[in-house]
């Protein structure tokens, strides 16, 4: 078993980023990454430093000023995938954006893990704040259940009426959740809201962010949680603040 070193600037970690990384890891056995942020000024240096730190592909994150012995391999990651990444921002999810096979929800009954954690969200273009909540989740069962809307439901949201989203497909955000040394299993459902969802599901433990509260869907969604048997669970402790739309404007701004 050998070791590489990925250098270099590095965008966002997308589907594109993940399959690079695990190619690496696949021909050399230890991956490790020493990358600054490139063309996306909302990811600090910190986010992405936590973000390469919670993927099965990558062994050890390196600080930029960690010497790396002369005789073990380097690359660089290649711009082309920077330019790809930066380029899916500027276009359109399609109408027809195909839906990836994930779990399913009869599925997921059928396996039912004890206890059920469940987190929702749009999961769109996924960033450390994300990645973090879904770690947090893990304290209250492994394998956190992370319910991402479809691209439909995403487009179909009154607060996106009037700006375009989802800015991931399903695709890319299936690929990245995946990814994670958390190992959520990921399934798509169509929204609007996560009612229906939790009435099928029952969880035994709903994640969600202190930030979220007091919002008037989500303490419905919390009072059915209870009813069933449930409980919320407020995490406060999320580390990184970011969200998806200030990273999107700061790439296309």
């Amino acid at each position: 078993m050998s070791k590489i070193l990925v250098t270099g600037a590095l965008g966002l970690v997308d589907a594109r980023a993940i399959r690079f990384l695990r190619e690496c890891k696949n021909r050399y056995g230890v991956v490790a990454v020493r990358v600054t942020p490139a063309f996306a000024p909302a990811v600090s240096q910190a986010d992405l430093d936590y973000t390469l730190s919670q993927l099965d592909c990558v062994d050890q994150v390196l600080s930029l000023d960690t010497p790396w012995p002369n005789h073990l391999p380097t690359v660089a990651f290649p711009a082309e995938l920077n330019w790809q990444a930066w380029k899916d921002l500027q276009t359109p999810i399609p109408e027809d954006d195909p839906q990836p096979v994930a779990l399913s929800i009869d599925e997921l009954l059928d396996s039912r893990p004890s206890p059920l954690v469940l987190l929702s969200g749009c999961f769109d273009l996924i960033h450390a704040g994300h990645i973090h909540l879904i770690e947090l989740a893990t304290r209250y069962g492994s394998m956190p259940i992370a319910a991402a809307l479809t691209t439909q439901a995403i487009r179909t949201q009154p607060k996106n009426t009037n700006r375009r989203r989802p800015l991931w497909s399903m695709a890319n955000r299936l690929a990245v959740l995946e990814a994670l040394r958390s190992k959520p299993r990921v399934l798509f459902f169509n929204g609007p809201d996560c009612l229906d969802l939790i009435e099928r599901l029952r969880p035994d433990v709903w994640v969600k962010e202190q930030r979220d509260r007091g919002r008037s869907i989500v303490e419905q969604e919390s009072r059915l949680v209870e009813a069933l048997g449930g409980r919320s669970v407020w995490e406060d402790g999320v580390r990184f603040q970011n969200s998806s739309t200030t990273i999107a404007q700061s790439v296309t701004n």
